[in-house]
């Protein structure tokens, strides 16, 4: 039988317990002071009271039961000298209960807001839908990409990276940020970037090579060889700079290296981008096939490689970095509106929007190049639009490209 008739009311003294400190008066096992099934009566025992009302007893781990401030539920309070949260330390000596990389106290103010609660922390990214303050700013559910509109001239904020990462910059003439290009508009916030074999924002229709920027940057740099039986293109996906890519030179090339570090919280990541290009779909299968890569530096990955590639064209059923012989670009007329690019029109086209995603590792310094160059010449130029990166809560096996 469950109590069911506690009539005592206790205190803390052997008060109305009909003289029987400990005794059973309703007979089922359980002490008169010990009865949970009296939900009005206070129980005899002082370690079975809730002096303060905060609904935690000295039995259950309130270490002050006169102070509803101080119970195990309650926040460390930094720098005041007091257990808050009855786990037997104080202030900065919390360290980090909850493994999440932020200590509960920095110095005498307050870091992470939640120290039980790996999901959230300063450390973290804000996961908009889930009623919870992730990144612990104050507020809940804010856009955590609003740094895209915020007029910053760092590359890395314009396409939604708003975590302070330091970016690199490769000739400055041959890239940019933009609110538009052509009609292409950002697919999320207020701009994006752009990087091309020749001036960024040249629009401009030129008679001796069709389209884009003749005169281009003609730096050429050597790419580290690998051993490949295709002497015009490289053929494997994960190619790229710093890891390898296509024999002999390569010119005009435009670079983005940004570092960042990856939020506690997050698994994978994710950008859009299109490739435009003049040399389609004339120069496709010749020694003309510029290229756009995404290189990435991951503890995720098995080594540093191009996450960005698609379907080959030729040779056919593999897979390769973004040059115009891959099956994403759209043949005349395309689907994609690029009009106001400089390479709409008869000969020139895009792969349209497409979305890359690839896996990370949380807390780790992780290094994205963004990267395009000519070659085989330092003409018939090609550009890519990158913008919406964003980072994800789930796990990915592998990167992977998709339309």
């Amino acid at each position: 039988l469950s109590g069911d008739g506690c009539s005592a009311v206790c205190t803390t003294e052997d008060e109305n317990c009909s003289s029987l400190y400990g005794g059973d008066e309703d007979g089922d096992g359980l002490s008169n002071c010990a009865d949970p099934d009296c939900a009005t009566a206070r129980h005899c025992d002082p370690d079975y009271q809730d002096n303060d009302g905060d609904g935690f007893t000295p039995a259950n781990g309130d270490c002050d039961d006169f102070n509803a401030a101080i119970n195990p539920a309650a926040p460390e309070i930094c720098n005041d000298n007091i257990d808050n949260n009855c786990n037997g330390v104080k202030d900065a000596a919390e360290g980090d209960q909850d493994g999440d990389g932020e200590p509960r106290c920095s110095g005498t103010t307050v870091a992470d807001c939640d120290d039980s609660d790996p999901g959230r922390s300063h450390n973290n990214f804000e996961v908009v839908g889930n009623g919870i303050d992730d990144d612990c700013d104050g507020t809940v559910d804010e856009d955590p990409y609003a740094c895209d509109c915020s007029g910053s001239p760092d590359l890395a904020d314009s396409i939604g990276l708003c975590t302070g990462a330091p970016t690199q910059y490769y000739v400055a003439a041959s890239q940019g940020i933009a609110t538009g290009y052509g009609v292409l508009a950002p697919r999320h916030g207020c701009r994006f970037i752009t990087l091309s074999t020749g001036n960024a924002w040249n629009t401009a229709v030129f008679p001796s090579t069709g389209f884009g920027h003749q005169a281009a940057p003609t730096t050429a740099m050597s790419c580290m060889t690998c051993t490949t039986t295709d002497s015009q293109s490289p053929t494997r996906a994960h190619m790229g700079p710093e890891g390898c890519c296509e024999p002999g030179n390569v010119n005009d090339p435009s670079r983005i290296r940004i570092t960042v570090t990856v939020p506690m919280n997050a698994r994978s990541f994710s950008f859009q981008f299109i490739v435009l290009s003049s040399e389609y779909p004339q120069w496709v299968d010749s020694n003309y096939n510029d290229t756009f890569y995404a290189v990435v530096n991951s503890t995720a990955l098995t080594s540093t490689m191009n996450v960005s590639f698609a379907p080959s064209v030729f040779p056919a059923d593999t897979l390769q970095p973004m040059t115009v012989k891959n099956g994403y670009f759209e043949p005349d007329p395309p689907a994609t509106d690029i009009t106001g690019t400089g390479y709409h029109g008869t000969e020139g086209s895009s792969t349209g929007w497409l979305t890359t995603t690839a896996p990370c590792t949380p807390g780790e310094t992780m290094t994205i190049d963004f990267w395009i160059h000519d070659e085989g010449d330092y003409v018939w130029d090609t550009a890519v639009v990158i913008d919406n990166f964003q980072w994800h809560i789930n796990t990915v096996d592998g990167p992977v490209t998709i339309k």
